[in-house]
């Protein structure tokens, strides 16, 4: 987890020590990497409110489609839809954040972790411990997907037994249990301070000093080592008292927790199914190479032009099987390729000291922008490679041109029957 957030005079202090240290060509090792997070913070508020202006009525969507009769049997679909609803919940709850926090910037330092309003910081502590769940949610429901497909795929026999609907609705369901109570420690840690923001001192009439434009800030942080009040010339940090639950124990186990439960431990899983469903889709690709060569064969030997309805049909459906192997495999790749990176990054943060306030921390805006774009893409996807997805999502949202399409394939066909009725002929010259 995120170190406690810095007050405004370290912050300003560490601000006026890189500047100088920088200008005295002194050795600054993640000088850029502090120079990337400083820059790419500016523009994080706009790109991924973007994002969720984009994901959310594309999610809506999705959730409409798959929830049509023709594509809610499968147990695919059943979790694709629950991973829909992750994603838009996720992106309704963070998108107000965005606003508030990033575009804004109720902080005269442009700092967007201090906010003058008490029920924003509610609201913000509220979506920190949501968001966490429904983006575990999101990783867990992708490595359903892929065990789900791997099992289908690898087992032809007896998967399709094992990857029933039923199933994946149970699977999912205690997925999201799972995420929950997991989530519980996050949210006992999770607290909100207060700071007295910077202090504008003025003079009056017998040049005694007086305070005036004094704002309170508030900020959620998740360290349990505050125990004092501290005392600065420009700001004075009140700290409340702690509760009993906010050990240290409990926050380092908190920290592991969300580690190895929410990052290491799905990424591992992602990377090793992401490996048997290249090596079972290979499979279905030589499979069907087969199955047509032996086609070519039968059609010599028995000199007919005709396709063998066995054949067509198998054909068929490898070809749908291969298909849907492929859209599955693409989303999960996704997934891997935004949080293996992520893992990596939150076990070196146990492994080595200071990396997280030394690189971590400096890359938080970009992975939850990455994290945002990949729980809106899902769409894209979808239409893309999914015939099916593609012909529903027309049929519910396009009916006019569907309409116009029918009348312009029948027409051919109308004009054929009326000659043949009327025996019109063409013109002899």
């Amino acid at each position: 987890m995120n170190e406690c957030i810095p007050s405004l005079l370290e912050f300003i202090n560490h601000t006026n020590k890189l500047n100088s240290s920088f200008r005295n060509n002194d050795k600054i090792t993640n000088y850029s990497l502090i120079k990337f997070g400083t820059e790419f913070s500016k523009i994080h508020g706009p790109l991924s409110l973007a994002v969720c202006i984009f994901g959310i009525p594309a999610n809506l969507v999705n959730i409409i489609v798959l929830t049509r009769r023709e594509l809610a049997q499968t147990a695919t679909n059943h979790l694709l839809l629950w991973l829909a609803v992750a994603d838009l919940l996720l992106m309704i709850l963070y998108a107000p954040c965005l606003y508030h926090f990033y575009i804004i910037h109720p902080h005269p330092m442009k700092n967007p972790i201090y906010t003058p309003s008490k029920l924003w910081i509610i609201y913000q502590e509220i979506v920190v411990s949501c968001a966490l769940m429904l983006h575990s949610l999101a990783l867990w429901l992708a490595v359903l997907l892929a065990l789900f497909r791997y099992i289908h795929v690898g087992f032809p026999m007896s998967g399709s037994i094992y990857t029933t609907r039923k199933r994946a609705f149970i699977s999912a369901s205690l997925t999201t249990l799972f995420c929950i109570i997991v989530s519980i420690p996050n949210i006992l840690v999770n607290h909100s301070e207060s700071c007295l923001g910077p202090i504008l001192n003025y003079k009056s009439n017998n040049d005694k000093l007086f305070n005036k434009n004094i704002q309170i800030y508030y900020y959620i942080t998740s360290e349990p080592d505050f125990n004092e009040i501290h005392s600065l010339q420009y700001i004075n940090i009140t700290i409340k008292q702690l509760n009993g639950w906010r050990t240290k124990q409990l926050h380092n186990f908190n920290v592991w927790l969300q580690a190895v439960i929410t990052k290491i431990a799905p990424s591992f899983l992602l990377t090793i199914l992401t490996i048997l469903l290249i090596i079972e889709l290979q499979k279905s690709i030589k499979r069907r190479k087969l199955l047509f060569l032996h086609r070519d064969k039968s059609l010599s030997i028995i000199q007919s032009t005709s396709i063998p309805p066995l054949y067509n049909d198998e054909s068929k459906k490898l070809n749908r099987e291969t298909r849907t192997t492929a859209l599955l495999l693409t989303i999960v790749l996704c997934f891997l390729v935004i949080e293996l990176p992520q893992g990596i990054l939150v076990t070196c943060i146990h492994l080595i000291d200071k990396f997280e306030e030394n690189v971590y921390q400096h890359l938080g805006d970009l992975l939850d922008f990455l994290t945002l774009l990949n729980e809106s893409i899902s769409f894209i996807i979808y239409t893309t490679m999914s015939y099916q997805f593609r012909q529903t999502f027309v049929n519910i949202f396009c009916p006019l041109l569907i309409h116009k399409s029918i009348i312009y394939h029948e027409q051919p066909t109308n004009t054929i029957q009326y000659r043949q009725q009327y025996r019109i002929s063409p013109i002899k010259h």
